[in-house]
């Protein structure tokens, strides 16, 4: 009876405890916020200001101080300004947010020991997992975890890095193929290296080499094309490529606001997911229509993220998600679109043509159901992807348009996009009055 008492009183102890370092981080979460919002208001960077602000409003309960002072500061015209901020404030902001989101997994660390060492098993899982959604890279969370980081494809399971670090080189399959029955399953699949890419699959090797040889070309057509405006990402660049949706969807479930799709790019890890549906006839000793295009889609997102030198350093870092923009949603998806075309003529790469999505565009044009571009320059995510079959197809056509007739200035729009001075001012500072844009981008549908 005693002993029963004792561990009863040992949990109410952890309990209070857990509570009182939940309430800590509760705290900090705040407060340190307010203060960094601030701080990038005063240092120019309008954006990230104006998005923790907005977060703070959206996500503090009630009447909260805190949540009257964020919204008092999204009073006035600053908020529609552009980023002005020198590139020294912008590095110091990149260290502030590092800390600050250190810090609360810090302590959210800390209440998950408590919970584990007192008993609380559901309240420690619970912070196992914040931690590393609060601080993507913190190394006690991913130790305790069972994960290791591994080059191209961030942390991962043990099991998957010891994978990884078992990679072979993308030479000619012959002499591997005799053991394309040992990787048919995502558990033992084929790891390959190529000079700037890491592909993990379960498919055949000869099918392994032939996206590899693929994405090289998309790798070299991407950096003659941005001619020195974005710096090169740093190899490996990773990609995921399954032979089953199962193995897909297993893996997305492990990403923290992955969407259910057949392809996608994942900023919290870098690293491109692609399920394989060309069959054996259609891939022959290349790369099937589809998954060519789902690939060059997919991977060019991965090179303009990357070479923007983005870094996502935890989940709830909303302010930096050029998801989250208010404007020129279109371009990630337009950007990616035109790359998912580049074909090859004589040796020569190509880019663009009269694919589906042209004959698409000039249906809605001649329909009369073409939207306004400025109308369709606003376009936020969520209002982008409720059209999304149409609005694909947009998007494609402007950045063909744009990249045919105004390349150079299209670049550069291109990285103060990603760079997150995405506004529909700034794209008309960079590349043209949407007025003026908009009959020339029309008569160029027309005359394909």
């Amino acid at each position: 009876m005693l002993l029963l008492f004792l561990a009863a009183l040992s949990l109410q102890d952890a309990k209070q405890r857990y509570n009182e370092k939940i309430q800590e981080m509760n705290q900090l979460f705040w407060t340190e916020r307010l203060k960094i919002a601030d701080w990038a208001k005063e240092a120019g960077l309008y954006r990230e200001a104006r998005e923790h602000y907005e977060f703070m409003v959206k996500n503090i309960p009630g009447s909260h101080p805190y949540k009257a002072r964020a919204s008092n500061q999204l009073v006035g015209p600053w908020k529609k300004q552009p980023n002005k901020a020198a590139e020294a404030k912008q590095k110091e902001y990149a260290k502030r947010l590092d800390a600050y989101y250190r810090s609360v997994a810090d302590r959210c660390f800390e209440a998950y020991r408590i919970a584990k060492s007192g008993g609380l098993a559901e309240e420690a899982r619970t912070c196992l997992g914040k931690t590393v959604e609060f601080y993507l890279a913190h190394p006690a969370a991913r130790k305790e975890r069972g994960e290791e980081r591994v080059e191209g494809f961030g942390w991962v399971p043990k099991a998957d890095a010891d994978l990884s670090r078992a990679a072979v080189p993308a030479g000619p399959p012959d002499e591997l193929e005799k053991d394309d029955a040992k990787h048919e399953t995502w558990g033992t699949a084929w790891v390959v290296r190529s000079k700037h890419y890491l592909l993990r699959t379960d498919l055949p090797i000869r099918r392994a080499v032939a996206v590899l040889e693929l994405l090289e070309k998309l790798y070299d057509a991407l950096v003659a094309w941005c001619e020195g405006t974005f710096t090169e990402p740093a190899p490996p660049l990773g990609v995921y490529f399954f032979r089953k949706t199962r193995d897909l969807e297993a893996e997305r479930a492990r990403l923290p606001g992955a969407r259910s799709t057949v392809a996608f790019y994942h900023q919290f890890t870098g690293v491109v997911y692609v399920r394989s549906f060309d069959s054996a006839a259609e891939q022959g000793d290349g790369v099937g229509r589809s998954d060519q295009e789902f690939l060059l889609h997919e991977c060019a997102h991965q090179f303009f993220d990357l070479a923007a030198g983005a870094r996502i350093v935890s989940t709830f870092q909303q302010a930096d998600q050029r998801a989250d923009a208010p404007d020129n949603f279109w371009i990630m998806e337009g950007i990616a679109g035109y790359f998912s075309t580049l074909r090859f003529e004589n040796g020569e790469a190509k880019l663009g043509g009269d694919t589906w999505r042209l004959p698409e565009v000039r249906k809605l044009l001649s329909s009369g159901r073409l939207p306004g571009l400025r109308a369709f320059l606003t376009l936020n995510g969520d209002e982008f992807l409720a059209r999304s079959a149409e609005n694909y197809a947009i998007a494609y056509a402007f950045a063909a348009y744009l990249a045919e007739t105004r390349k150079k200035p299209f670049v550069a729009f291109l990285k103060e996009y990603y760079l997150g001075s995405g506004s529909v001012d700034a794209f008309e500072k960079a590349v043209g009055k949407t007025e003026k844009l908009e009959p020339e981008f029309r008569g160029w549908l027309e005359g394909r």
